[in-house]
């Protein structure tokens, strides 16, 4: 049985399962849900075992946490506007669709997983990557470890700067094909 609990801060959905199996095969639940129109401080979505589709048309969100374990998550924040990004891959795959209209700082880990992050044009991008067992690419290219930043960093209008942590597996800015 599901579980919500709410308060004037505080939002926790629980699917049920509490971490044992329960003969729920193929079961899906959809889940819908409208946030305020007011500025969100800070906004925790964590996926276990599952699959999910997050669009955030339109919201005002100060900082993001997205966590995906053993699932598949898609993250469309497109029109929406962000401040801090926090984004953790465990055995899975996301792929985000970042804004045009702001200014991100953050950080990306990936442990055995596949994380996809595309950019709109003007978007400048720097990333610090520390030491790791995996591939960091920019538009199907494989970058080095250390600092670098996009061709058009110093002139975009708007900037995102990572620090990035992969571990046997993938990151992908912008890549071949896109993030859906």
């Amino acid at each position: 049985m599901a579980r919500v609990d709410a308060s004037s801060t505080d939002l926790d959905i629980d699917a049920g399962s509490r971490g044992h199996w329960d003969g729920n095969i193929g079961r899906s639940t959809t889940w819908r849900l409208t946030l305020p129109t007011s500025v969100v401080d800070v906004l925790d979505l964590t996926m276990n075992a599952g699959e999910s589709t997050i669009d955030l048309d339109g919201a005002t969100i100060g900082s993001i946490r997205l966590t995906t374990n053993a699932g598949e998550t898609s993250v469309d924040a497109s029109s929406a506007v962000l401040g801090d990004l926090s984004a953790t891959v465990d055995l899975g795959s996301m792929s985000i669709l970042l804004p045009a209209g702001s200014d991100i700082v953050g950080s990306l880990d990936v442990n055995l997983g596949e994380l996809k992050v595309c950019l709109p044009e003007g978007v400048g991008l720097r990333v610090t990557q520390g030491d790791a067992l995996g591939e960091v690419r920019y538009e199907g290219r494989t970058q080095d470890r250390g600092a670098w930043q996009s061709p058009d960093y110093e002139q975009a209008a708007n900037h995102v700067d990572l620090l990035v942590n992969v571990s046997l597996g993938s990151l992908e800015f912008n890549p071949i094909g896109g993030c859906k």
